[in-house]
Formats: C-alpha cells, sequence, structure tokens
C-alpha cells in the first residue's frame, strides 16, 4: 500500500450509525468506478481544522493505517468481496507481506 492507497475519513457521529455495507452498495450504485472507491475508510471521534475551516490532513497521512499508531475503527475493502470489512492486526500484517493486494 506504500502511500498509493486511498483512504477516506468520516466524522463518526453517534447519532449518525455507519453501515459498511450500505456505504459499499451506494458507492457502487453512484458510479464511483472501482479504482477510485478508497482501499481504507477511518471512522475518527475528530477532525481538526486549519483557521481557514481546512481539513489538517498531515495527522492523518502520517498515521496512514498503522494499527500501532491509531486506536479508532479502520476498515479496508477486501479485494475478493469487495466489502469493505474490519481492520484487524491479522489482516494488517497480511497487507504489510502484500499477501493482499488492492
Amino acid at each position: 500500500a506504500d502511500g498509493k492507497a486511498g483512504m477516506a475519513v468520516i466524522l463518526d457521529d453517534p447519532s449518525l450509525p455507519i453501515d459498511m455495507s450500505t456505504l459499499t452498495q451506494d458507492l457502487k450504485k453512484n458510479g464511483l468506478p472501482s479504482y477510485a472507491r478508497p482501499c481504507f475508510i477511518r471512522l475518527t471521534k475528530h477532525i481538526e481544522l486549519t483557521g481557514t475551516f481546512k481539513v489538517k490532513k498531515t495527522v492523518f497521512q502520517e498515521e496512514g493505517f498503522d494499527l500501532n499508531l491509531i486506536d479508532e475503527p479502520i476498515f479496508y475493502l477486501n479485494p475478493q468481496k469487495q466489502t469493505y470489512e474490519r481492520l484487524t492486526s491479522e489482516i494488517y500484517d497480511l497487507i504489510l507481506k502484500e499477501k493482499i493486494k488492492f
């Protein structure tokens, strides 16, 4: 994934639960091509903004999808099933060993 796999960060609002299977179907149904779909989706409680109200992306970029640095839920796009599934330490290791490719 060496910086080539896209990640979307979604503000996790408890009053608006996110269903990953519905999200996957919506991305497909609305015509987003497979190459444009994010390989990872991170749910976060807080998104920091700059003084001009732009998202501060550097923290997210530096942390990537490293489970050792992040305590928030991350989902990955399972390339075989084409569904978003929770990223576990086992799956994380398989991605690092390039046993799972995007």
